[in-house]
């Protein structure tokens, strides 16, 4: 068992998930890796992260069920009998080693800070040495580990490894830069992913297995004859999926995941850098973010979920294009079958081509289920909305000639999907609408088909699957599902006069200053909605779960970002959301009897 398995076990490293470095020294672990380390856990004040999990434990109600939430740090080290000579104000790293990816197990070193490096040996019991390194066993709860692991002492940490090898030469730091090393100097924990050393390995591996893997393809294509037909444009998809592979090895620097907590809650982000010169840098780095509301335009209303983005603009068209276009070539060269798929292709891009921004909401429904929809919902794309309209139009088009196309597998008869799109249906305070519809044939009356159509009359209500999209002027299309007129006349009057209801929300607000200032796109999941909604229906359908949440809680936050050349994923849980998710929780254990009853924590 190696160095870094048996630290997780014992649980001295199992820290990190909740620990991190000191802010006095916040480079001074890098400076103890190695430059070319393949993986890189960056961990930032031991006590301070000890103390933010420790009062979320209490606020969420844990510490009376796991007393030792209440210090996790603590509790970890006395199982480990540790403690001695550690800097628990100090910084905590695992580096994974840059070696062969072919091997059984990477090598890997931990490093522990130290205010006192023999104490901190001394505390094994039974340390021996080896030339310049110590040898020490683990032990947790009692259970002693056999195995030798290797111990040196670099500046201010305790260096330990399962291969005295790895810590028989000093590293020459670890360096990143950009976006990565704001991420590294700003955030509680953060794992790095250094792909200027492993890219160049996984895209040789890659460029090896290519040839394999579409010799693979063709065999599997070419031996059915339903596809052989087809084996140029299959073959044109995977060898575009395989390119942006490549891209993304060839011109990553880093990736990496970070966490960070608050009393307010937990923030994550996910994070891809890329060389500001290469094809995916300029790409993104060409996306311009929006400093402004993109929530605007959308009515009052209760949420299940809601979010707005602007249009990657000319880098992300590009990109797009790229991929596309040697797809589009090998389309052009099959028979009439493949005209449905070039004109859906076609009208997509003139959709894409034609959209600066959407914002959009899915609305919570009440209503008896089957005599409304559950589904329903608003979103406002900006824009050429003639372009739009007409490029909607012919995709859903092309959806019902590529649906005819379409073999019932295993020669079983399905029920046929039916897409139409009447014009000019109906008016709502002066703005014409066309009605799409999706269905179900509504002369086939196959047990199958009735079993769809009564799917889709408790999804969509007795008019089924459908909505209405209009232009409320040239630069706005609005599509609804589900609603009423009503809905729809609030939904144009919150368009024109640019209602931000949304943003003004305290809830929304509080997970919005938590999130990059600066965005592409923003996201809003609102769990108490979600939870309280579900319960509601259920009790329709005679199914009692007698469980809900309370109401007006903030949601889950999620931002889409460019930092230059890379793009990142932001999100945020509020800590009064995971207090209710617990509590909720609790609920359902006693409803099952376990160990939630009163007196059973």
């Amino acid at each position: 068992m190696n160095c870094i398995s048996r630290f997780t076990r014992t649980g001295a490293i199992a820290a990190i998930g909740a620990l991190c470095f000191a802010a006095s020294a916040p480079a001074q672990v890098l400076q103890q890796i190695p430059s070319d380390a393949l993986v890189v856990v960056k961990l930032k004040n031991l006590q301070a992260i000890n103390d933010k999990a420790a009062a979320l434990s209490k606020q969420f109600g844990l510490v009376e069920m796991t007393p030792d939430a209440g210090d996790p740090l603590g509790a970890l080290l006395g199982k480990a009998n540790l403690g001695a000579g550690i800097d628990k104000g100090g910084d905590a790293a695992i580096a994974v080693l840059n070696g062969d990816l072919n091997a059984a197990e990477p090598s890997a070193i931990a490093l522990i800070p130290v205010s006192d490096y023999a104490a901190f040996v001394g505390s094994f019991g039974d340390p021996k040495k080896d030339g310049d390194f110590d040898v020490i066993h683990f032990s947790f709860a009692g259970n002693k580990d056999n195995d030798d692991t290797f111990v040196a002492h670099w500046g201010n940490y305790a260096v330990l490894s399962d291969k005295k090898e790895n810590l028989s030469k000093k590293p020459d730091g670890f360096k990143a830069s950009g976006a990565t090393a704001k991420e590294l100097d700003s955030k509680d924990a953060v794992a790095v992913v250094n792909f200027k050393v492993l890219g160049p390995k996984l895209k040789e591996l890659l460029t090896a297995k290519k040839g394999e893997m579409l010799a693979q393809l063709d065999k599997a294509v070419l031996g059915d004859e339903k596809t052989a037909k087809y084996s140029a444009l299959i073959k044109s998809v995977v060898n575009q999926a395989l390119w942006l592979g490549e891209e993304f090895l060839g011109d990553a620097r880093f990736a990496s995941f970070s966490l960070n907590l608050s009393e307010k809650g937990f923030g994550t982000s996910l994070m891809a850098d890329f060389e500001a010169g290469s094809y995916l840098g300029k790409a993104f780095g060409g996306v311009k973010n929006s400093s402004g509301s993109l929530l605007a335009g959308l009515p009052e209303a209760k949420y299940l979920m809601f979010g707005g983005g602007v249009s990657g603009g000319d880098s992300g068209k590009k990109v797009m294009e790229d991929f596309l276009a040697p797809i589009e070539a090998e389309l052009a060269k099959s028979g009439d079958e493949m005209k449905p798929i070039i004109s859906f292709v076609d009208a997509m891009k003139k959709v894409v081509a034609a959209q600066k921004a959407q914002v959009f909401g899915v609305i919570q429904p009440s209503g008896a289920l089957g005599a409304s929809a559950l589904i329903q919902t608003v979103a406002i794309t900006t824009g050429d909305a003639k372009a739009i309209l007409d490029g909607q139009a012919k995709a859903l088009e092309a959806e019902q000639k590529l649906m005819e196309l379409m073999p019932s597998p295993g020669g079983v008869k399905r029920p046929m999907m039916k897409f139409e799109v009447t014009p000019n249906v109906k008016t709502v305070d002066g703005v014409q609408f066309n009605q799409f519809t999706s269905g179900i044939d509504p002369n086939d009356n196959s047990p199958e088909a009735m079993q769809v159509k009564m799917m889709l009359t408790y999804m969509y209500g007795p008019s089924g699957a459908g909505g209405y999209m209009g232009a409320i002027d040239d630069q706005h299309v609005l599509v609804v599902s589900g609603v009423d007129d009503a809905m729809i006349g609030a939904a144009i009057k919150a368009s024109k006069e640019k209602q931000d209801n949304l943003s003004k929300n305290e809830g929304v607000m509080l997970v919005a200053q938590q999130l990059p200032k600066q965005r592409v796109g923003e996201f809003y999941v609102a769990v108490d909605e979600i939870v309280n909604t579900a319960s509601n229906y259920a009790k329709m359908m005679g199914i009692p779960i007698p469980i809900s949440m309370k109401p007006n809680l903030p949601p889950i936050g999620i931002a889409v970002a460019t930092d230059g050349p890379a793009i990142r994923i932001d999100s945020f849980i509020p800590a009064d959301l995971v207090e209710a998710v617990v509590t909720t929780s609790l609920q359902l254990r006693m409803l099952g009897g376990g160990r939630g009853k009163p007196g059973g924590l």
